[in-house]
């Protein structure tokens, strides 16, 4: 559980980012004709969220002999997530194909976690995941905050406002408790990075 508090942990900020900048992203990555993705692009950066939690407990679970439910979770995701696409797709364009793969993220999540806490006893903090979750709420809102104050280049804007909301993520992370020195300690026996 520890992973999978770290995985997000650091997902977070990162995710939120691409929430709250996409026309910026869109812009500097890959040009002005692909602003129009800009709400696919939040809609997929919160869906991240969840997808990469999943890999988290799929990898759990395949490491515990049991592949073979998350094949059929992932088959289950690639049908639910054709099924949506097919069905929102004409209605919404790239919103709706952006929503049904963040659907699909959100939902594989779900199953694979109810299945490890189940059978495997897994325990998440769910008052640390929601510490998580005011972070990010903090996170946003230093940012539309730095944002505010500054009137320069939007890529300079960005990186600032990015980093001032880390910043405080980070604090927030480890003064409300979510992070605990046993936590770093155990990652530190561990040796991992």
């Amino acid at each position: 559980s520890l992973i999978f508090k770290a995985t997000i942990i650091l997902v977070v900020p990162f995710a939120l980012m691409m929430a709250v900048f996409p026309e910026l992203i869109l812009i500097t990555l890959f040009g002005p004709q692909y602003v129009s993705g800009a709400l696919a692009l939040q809609i997929l950066a919160i869906g991240a969220i969840f997808y990469s939690a999943w890999v988290i407990c799929s990898t759990a679970l395949s490491g515990m002999g049991k592949p073979a439910f998350v094949t059929k979770v992932v088959f289950f995701a690639a049908f639910l997530n054709l099924a949506l696409d097919i069905i929102l797709v004409n209605e919404y364009t790239i919103t709706g194909v952006a929503f049904a793969t963040a659907a699909s993220s959100v939902i594989i999540f779900f199953l694979t976690y109810y299945y490890l806490k189940r059978d495997v006893r897994i325990k998440v903090n769910l008052t640390d995941m929601v510490k998580i979750a005011i972070g990010g709420l903090l996170f946003i809102g230093v940012i539309f905050m730095t944002k505010g104050l500054l009137d320069i280049n939007p890529i300079a804007e960005a990186v600032i406002s990015f980093v001032a909301a880390s910043v405080v993520y980070m604090l927030f992370i480890v003064v409300s408790g979510a992070v605990r020195k046993l936590d770093i300690e155990y990652l530190e026996r561990s040796g991992l990075p």
